[in-house]
C-alpha cells in the first residue's frame, strides 16, 4: 500500500492537483468503508483495520484541510483578509463543463468578504495588482468553505465550492 501514498505531493508548499484531490476525495470515504467493513467482518483481520486506519490517517494529515462552517464565514473571512492582505495570490476555476482555468496569476489580495443568507448568498474574492486597478470575483450561492495548510500550518489555499459545480481555488503565495 505504501506505493499509493505518492500520490500526494511531499515538497512542502506544494498544493495537490486537482486529481489527487479528486483522488483523495474518491480514497478516503472508500478507506472508511472498506475499514468499518473489515472490523464488521472479526477480530482476525486487526492487522488489516490497523494498516487501513494509519493510511487513512496520513492522507488526511496530509491534506491539512480545514472546512470553515457556514456560519462562521464572515468572520472568518474578516479575519483571513486582515491576515493576508498585500498576499501574492493565484486565482484557479474548475469545474465539470470548464475544467481548470487559472484566471488571475501573481496578483496580490485585497481582501475576501462574505455575505451569509438564506438565499442570495455570495463570497467575494478581490485581488489587485494590476496597473488597470483591480479584480474582484463572485461566488454566487456558495455550498462550501475550505482552508488548505501548509505541512507547516500556515494557510496555503482557500477552496470555495458553489451550488453550480464550480470551486474556486485561492493559492497563497
Amino acid at each position: 500500500m505504501s506505493g499509493l501514498l505518492t500520490v500526494w505531493p511531499s515538497d512542502c508548499g506544494k498544493l495537490p492537483s486537482i486529481a489527487e484531490r479528486k483522488l483523495a476525495d474518491f480514497v478516503q470515504p472508500a478507506l472508511k468503508f472498506l475499514i468499518n467493513s473489515v472490523k464488521k467482518v472479526g477480530t482476525n483481520n486487526a492487522a488489516i483495520v490497523s494498516g487501513l486506519d494509519l493510511w487513512l490517517e496520513m492522507t488526511e494529515a496530509n491534506m491539512k484541510t480545514r472546512e470553515i462552517p457556514r456560519d462562521e464565514w464572515k468572520e472568518f473571512f474578516d479575519n483571513f483578509s486582515r491576515k493576508h492582505e498585500g498576499r501574492g495570490v493565484t486565482l484557479e476555476i474548475f469545474g465539470p463543463d470548464i475544467g481548470d482555468q487559472v484566471e488571475e496569476r501573481g496578483l496580490f489580495l485585497a481582501g475576501v468578504t462574505a455575505e451569509v443568507a438564506d438565499k442570495g448568498a455570495k463570497i467575494e474574492i478581490m485581488i489587485g495588482g494590476k496597473p488597470d486597478g483591480h479584480v474582484t470575483h463572485i461566488i454566487t450561492e456558495p455550498t462550501q468553505v475550505d482552508l488548505e495548510k501548509s505541512e507547516e500550518g500556515t494557510s496555503a489555499a482557500l477552496q470555495i465550492k458553489s451550488a453550480d459545480g464550480l470551486t474556486a481555488l485561492l493559492h497563497l503565495l
